[in-house]
């Protein structure tokens, strides 16, 4: 799902967390729990203008993006029912 959502807004990861210098992976988990800019500046120690720049770059994306926009919910019990 981040993927497509990137895509949607034309964003290319690499060359976004090379504009930004930020982890972007860090920085959506960290929107989805809802978690607001000032938040997200202390918890992963960017200044507050740049999460503030990002959040509007990722057209003001919200915790609306969900808790599994990246995860791979397969859980251990499932791999191993495919295994058999």
């Amino acid at each position: 799902m981040r993927d497509e959502f990137l895509k949607s807004l034309g964003i290319n990861q690499q060359e976004f967390e090379k504009k930004y210098k930020i982890d972007l992976q860090l920085f959506l988990d960290a929107v989805s729990l809802g978690l607001e800019d000032e938040e997200i500046s202390d918890l992963l120690g960017y200044n507050i203008e740049k999460v503030t720049q990002v959040r509007k770059k990722l057209d003001d994306v919200s915790s609306s993006l969900g808790l599994n926009h990246d995860k791979n919910l397969t859980t251990s019990r499932d791999k191993n029912l495919n295994s058999h």
